[in-house]
């Protein structure tokens, strides 16, 4: 029976005689489970869910029936009369879920005991006509385009488009980002994009269909936006200053920017932004300087190398960085600069402008070995900064950071100054250290100093890792 398979792989150890007792007597089984408190039941049924199956085609435990069905057909009775327990029903087929076409009966079931039930629906694109839903609003969808499958000639019907205006989040995800969209397929997508007039979040993982733009008021309600695929600046900067409701937004930055005369644009409600760019690129330092986020709590940008010198490189985008923290004046409680080249006297600057909200500080250097510039060197003038002294007047830097990254970074430190900063931080405490370049023979007295406190349970997290560096003229420092 397939009870006790799932159980004895999921659950750990079951009474054998116990199991076979429910087995026997599945009617008597079916009062105390199904007079269980609705948390109760979620939490036993949560037990079922196969971690290693967690892809974007496996439903959450506590948003879909699906894993609870799969127990056995008195569980799956259960599931399927019981449409409280979810808040939505994520539907999966195609793919590594394609046995769900078996359970259509089940589903239909459960589709109409949740009577008005919002629902959150993933499809398989070429797959879409399986599973109609007249009648029913639909807020959530989720399209997967197979990797290895031609789309079909008319892979989208009617039967979602009629709930296009009540969607409130849409992602498109393409497994094969080679392949371009027929012309049906972008069509029918573009179509969604432009009626989803209550839309909040959108996500996009796969090759444009066309730029993004906001025109006629569409798009107005969207708090949240996601897009994989690369954006030019300029429209980027559409984006953010149109879409006055948005709140996060992730974008990979192309093309040249052309400027504003109206300087600096507020983006007043925006609370998160996520930016990729190209080392040396212009037209994101133009943007930069352009705009401002009053709002802003987390700062996460990644500038990737284009392998240029610096007597190369057109314009160093730290500066600008620095510069939109200080005009924006926003409570940055997180900000995290990867492959980004700085002196240590800007992290010092960057910590003065966001010292008293900053909690986590995420720096890492470029790779340095394929140009021929220093690392971001660390002196003990960071630290003593950094460092809470009970006989000054003078505030630390940054006194309630509780996650410090630094990565590929040359600390010159005196040993034993950045323990010394560590433990005089207890409260509250930095709780995660991440450094990948102390020495270990320079630094022996830190490293022994802050293993003593991730062993005494001060540092919550700890990583450090020696690492080499060479300078102009590729000797070992």
């Amino acid at each position: 029976m397939d009870q006790n398979v799932v159980l004895g792989n999921n659950a750990g150890a079951v009474d054998k005689k116990h199991i076979q007792g429910l087995h026997r007597s599945p009617q008597q089984n079916l009062c105390p489970i199904d007079s269980l408190p609705f948390e109760v039941l979620g939490l036993i049924f949560s037990c079922c869910f196969l971690a290693e199956d967690e892809d974007i085609h496996s439903p959450h435990p506590r948003s879909a029936p699906l894993v609870f069905c799969n127990v056995c057909h008195y569980w799956r009775d259960i599931a399927s009369s019981i449409p409280a327990l979810w808040s939505h029903f994520r539907i999966s087929v195609g793919g590594r879920s394609a046995c769900m076409l078996d359970n259509l009966k089940w589903t239909a079931r459960w589709l109409a005991n949740s009577r008005s039930l919002p629902l959150a629906v993933t499809l398989d694109a070429c797959l879409l006509k399986m599973l109609p839903f007249p009648g029913r609003t639909i807020s959530r969808l989720t399209l997967l385009q197979p990797f290895n499958l031609d789309p079909p000639e008319n892979p989208y019907p009617g039967d979602v488009a009629h709930c296009v205006s009540e969607l409130t989040s849409i992602h498109y995800r393409s497994y094969n980002h080679t392949r371009s969209l027929s012309r049906i397929e972008a069509e029918w997508l573009w179509w969604v994009l432009t009626e989803a007039l209550n839309l909040r979040f959108l996500q996009w993982d796969a090759p444009l269909i066309y730029e993004p733009a906001s025109k006629d008021g569409q798009w107005r309600a969207l708090q949240r936006l996601c897009i994989s695929s690369p954006v030019h600046t300029g429209t980027a900067m559409d984006i953010l200053c149109d879409l006055t409701s948005l709140k996060s937004v992730q974008l990979e930055l192309k093309g040249r920017f052309l400027p504003i005369e109206d300087l600096p644009i507020p983006c007043a409600a925006l609370t998160s932004l996520t930016l990729s760019v190209y080392d040396g690129d212009v037209s994101f330092v133009e943007m930069l300087e352009s705009l401002t986020f009053p709002a802003l709590r987390t700062l996460d940008l990644t500038c990737r190398s284009l392998l240029i010198s610096p007597l190369d490189r057109l314009t160093e985008p730290m500066p600008a960085v620095l510069s939109l923290v200080a005009r924006s004046h926003a409570p940055l409680g997180s900000i995290s600069l990867t492959l980004f080249s700085m002196r240590e006297d800007q992290v010092v600057q960057l910590l003065e402008l966001t010292s008293h909200s900053l909690e986590a500080l995420s720096i890492e250097e470029p790779d340095h070995s394929y140009v021929s510039e220093p690392p971001l060197t660390l002196t003990d003038h960071l630290w003593e900064r950094m460092t809470r002294r009970e006989d000054s007047a003078e505030t630390h830097l940054a006194p309630h950071l509780t996650f410090l990254s630094l990565l590929k970074c040359n600390i010159q430190s005196t040993d034993g100054v950045l323990a010394d900063m560590v433990q005089s931080r207890l409260c509250p405490a930095i709780e995660s250290l991440y450094i990948s370049s102390l020495n270990g023979e320079r630094h022996l007295a830190d490293l022994e100093r802050l293993g003593q406190l991730f062993a005494e349970g001060e540092l919550e997290a700890l990583r450090c890792e020696e690492e080499r560096y060479c300078d102009t003229d590729n000797e070992s420092v």
